[in-house]
């Protein structure tokens, strides 16, 4: 579990928390979290940009610290421009002291509002009393005093012996789990037979919805529903079926083949091949791509229904889950849980390995090494990279001659005008003369 430990000095860690000096944290939905690492710093908090919100150009260079940790207070601006301010400025560690009375963090998590894709460190939120007697200790001692605040910070994820487990919460409507499953495939390759992944669809209960809408986005009379965000007029029964049909195909490759080799397969197939359409005949066709039987497919859809097309209907996979999402307490997707561990920060694929490799008790081969991503292949429809940049050079070389034809197109005209001109003039000129 990560840990955020004050260090020293012993005054600071005797006042904090009666002693302990260890801190209650709870990690961002954004950023580069290094699990299986620890990060020891000098603490730095600065008065005149205590929320953060301003650039810290390059007053953190002055400490001369080569991890500065540096401790702001919630609120002025969004935590992602905090942390990356902090980062811009030579900052190791964000911490962000919460600004309410009796508000446990470990309820709240600090999310990506948009814009935080790319932040490379990591970033805590903790709690009021403790972040004020931290901040009150920088504003009522001399530098020389503040230069002994060190902390140390260690993320860790816990072990499970030597065979890590983790979860991928997703929805087959949602664009960016299906492009993370795409671009993570090649390293959960790597370390195949040594771990374990079990995928979660995502679904969200409507009773009080009216029979209509049931009838067209749910399943079990409101118990499970799913709406299409991206506003390509499917019903949210065919994106609740694409996710039963997946999560036969899991549950099929694990019982027959003893991995999860096809479903990987199928799922980076159908979110290339079938983006705009969940229906059967491209899954079916999809199936057959791979080398998946339909026929095993269908029957383990019809047997996931209970009592279908009653009021008592339910769906057996569709309900395991929606109880794994309930029983956790998630709320988005995509998201990885790692040995029951939720993992924060940035879905970025070799971050999500790290996190996964520091599950381990002793790191498999494949962790010690730097990973070979092998380059994501879509379906026939898509366009290569190297076919984008002869036609883009193209464009530009036509674009080119273009230009350069209106351009002595445009002098000849110029030309002809000014000799026009001219030739008015002179006339002109000449018969003033005469008078």
């Amino acid at each position: 579990m990560s840990k955020l430990v004050i260090y020293s000095p012993p005054s600071l860690k005797s006042t904090v928390l009666d002693g302990s000096g260890e801190l209650t944290v709870s990690l961002a939905d954004f950023g580069h979290i290094p699990y299986g690492h620890t990060v020891v710093g000098q603490v730095v908090y600065l008065a005149d940009n205590s929320d953060g919100c301003k650039s810290f150009d390059e007053t953190l260079k002055a400490f001369k610290d080569p991890n500065p940790i540096v401790i702001v207070k919630r609120g002025g601006c969004s935590f992602v421009q905090k942390v990356r301010n902090i980062e811009y400025g030579g900052g190791k560690l964000a911490i962000i002291v919460d600004e309410k009375d009796h508000e446990n963090v470990k309820f709240i998590t600090m999310v990506n509002d948009g814009t935080g894709n790319g932040i490379g460190i990591p970033s805590l939120l903790i709690n009021k009393k403790p972040g004020s007697q931290i901040i009150d200790f920088f504003e009522t001692n001399t530098d020389q005093k503040k230069e002994q605040a060190k902390f140390v910070m260690k993320f860790d994820m816990k072990n499970q012996e030597n065979h890590v487990r983790y979860d991928l919460l997703l929805s087959t409507y949602q664009d960016r789990a299906l492009d993370f499953v795409s671009e993570f495939k090649s390293y959960h390759e790597r370390l195949a037979g040594q771990v374990t992944m079990t995928p979660r669809y995502f679904s969200w209960p409507c009773f009080g919805c009216d029979d209509e809408t049931k009838q067209a986005d749910c399943f079990g009379n409101g118990k499970y529903c799913a709406i299409d965000y991206r506003d390509l007029a499917m019903k949210g029964t065919d994106i609740l079926l694409a996710n039963v049909r997946q999560k036969c195909i899991y549950k099929n490759s694990m019982e027959n083949q003893k991995n999860d080799k096809l479903w990987w397969d199928y799922v980076t197939r159908a979110h290339s091949s079938c983006y705009t359409d969940f229906t059967e005949d491209c899954s079916k066709s999809v199936h057959a791509k791979v080398g998946l039987n339909w026929d095993d497919t269908v029957k383990c859809v019809e047997e996931s229904f209970v009592n279908k097309g009653t009021e008592d209907e339910d769906n057996i996979l569709l309900g395991e889950d929606y109880e794994y999402w309930v029983e956790g307490g998630f709320s988005y997707t995509p998201a990885i849980i790692i040995n029951d561990r939720k993992y924060n920060g940035d879905m970025a694929p070799d971050y999500v390995y790290e996190a996964i490799c520091s599950g381990f008790v002793n790191k498999p081969a494949a962790c010690l090494e730097a990973p070979t991503v092998e380059p994501i292949t879509y379906g026939s429809s898509h366009v290569t990279f190297n076919w984008l940049y002869l036609i883009t050079i193209i464009l530009i070389l036509i674009n080119v001659i273009l230009v350069a034809i209106c351009i002595k197109r445009n002098k000849t005209q110029l030309k002809t005008h000014v000799f026009s001109a001219l030739g008015k003039y002179s006339k002109i000129d000449r018969g003033n003369s005469d008078v």
